[in-house]
């Protein structure tokens, strides 16, 4: 019984596995659908199962079910190990089986520690700590890449007001100003915070197939500068929490402009050109880059209408 209280992190640590696994079928990963499909599951069902895996493992990793989470996610792992192992997929088996192992190392070291700290609290209270705020950050973007993966650019987007606002109410904030102040920081902060380093990181790191999604010429050096742009919005979003007031105009204005050229751009290459390569015509491309900034901006725009900016002093 000593070690029952360690399933908590065992629950926690399979949680996020299990969205990890569940975006990974999303996202077409092979080594995720080919025991699926060997075993003859129907295509058509796959993304049921993934999106399956992600609510399950979202909700079982809520600090109340944490135990419960460490016997259901222990046996879900072990069917996804075996359902590899049946289909001689040895090496898509060395995922659940790491995270398995993982999960029941952090149980077994640490079965007093609350786990509930390995979600990221929301973005209060902030530490003031230097290199706790870097921690802070850096653990804030890693989860929160993992869910805008698992569940898309603008599922994740649409989470955020809802995410801020129900905060708010969990710290009983009634004022109109407060609810919207929480809801320009999740945008902010998540939104073209953590947005700016994903950009960085597909165009940096993978220039070639982005790229390719857009329906451009690979190989561009152009692509680099975009991504040290988004590096640097990024970074001026995710300081949001911290430093408020009129430095949020600046952090909204600015990617914000940079959007809305982006769609423009879109826009005029499928007339100009007939381009229509999924990440340069369709909703997320086009739709979302009109819909996101002015969103952010009439926000934004509310907040300070509601006497959330300071005014700078006269003299």
């Amino acid at each position: 019984m000593k070690y029952l209280g360690g399933l908590r992190g065992l629950g926690v640590t399979l949680g996020f596995g299990l969205v990890l696994l569940g975006g990974a079928k999303l996202n077409g990963i092979e080594a995720t659908t080919a025991p699926l499909n060997a075993l003859g599951v129907p295509p058509s069902l796959i993304p049921f199962i993934a999106w399956g895996e992600i609510t399950i493992g979202l909700l079982l990793t809520q600090v109340r079910l944490h135990r419960l989470a460490g016997f259901a996610l222990a046996g879900w792992m072990l069917a996804a190990l075996g359902a590899h192992v049946l289909a001689g997929d040895w090496l898509g088996a060395t995922l659940p089986l790491a995270l398995l192992a993982l999960g029941v190392v952090l149980s077994l070291r640490t079965p007093d520690v609350n786990w509930s700290r390995a979600w990221p609290a929301p973005l209060d209270p902030l530490p003031r700590d230097r290199r706790r705020q870097l921690f802070f950050v850096v653990r804030h973007v890693g989860v929160a890449f993992l869910f805008r993966w698992a569940v898309g650019g603008l599922l994740f987007w649409s989470a955020l007001p809802l995410l801020a606002l129900s905060h708010a109410r969990r710290l009983s904030m009634a004022s109109h100003r407060e609810r919207l102040e929480h809801v320009v920081m999740y945008l902010l902060f998540y939104g073209y915070g953590v947005g700016g380093i994903w950009n960085f990181v597909g165009h940096f790191f993978m220039a070639d197939f982005v790229a390719g999604s857009v329906g451009w010429t690979a190989g561009s050096p152009f692509q680099q500068e975009l991504a040290f742009y988004a590096l640097g919005t990024g970074v001026v979003a995710l300081l949001t929490p911290w430093w408020k007031d009129r430095y949020w105009v600046a952090a909204a204005v600015a990617p914000s402009i940079f959007i809305y050229g982006a769609a423009f751009t879109h826009i005029e290459d499928y007339l100009v050109s007939g381009n229509v390569a999924p990440m340069n015509w369709s909703i997320s491309a086009v739709g979302a880059n009109l819909v996101i900034p002015t969103v952010v901006l009439g926000v934004t725009w509310a907040y300070a209408r509601a006497g959330g900016f300071v005014t700078p002093r006269e003299g």
